[in-house]
């Protein structure tokens, strides 16, 4: 029980890990965020060549 209490107190936050040591906490944020683009473009880059190989 003690673990969930203490558990609960992070709900809604999340944790980022970087080496950018000296990069301003809203930038590593900013970066964290658009990181979905550059692996959705992988997603549809790795669909392809997959459809093109296997034909």
């Amino acid at each position: 029980m003690e673990k969930i209490v203490e558990d609960e107190k992070y709900d809604g936050y999340y944790a980022i890990i970087t080496s950018e040591l000296d990069m301003p906490d809203h930038e590593v944020v900013k970066a964290y965020h658009g990181l979905w683009e550059i692996e959705h473009s992988f997603r549809i880059t790795k669909s392809d060549l997959e459809q093109t190989c296997f034909r």
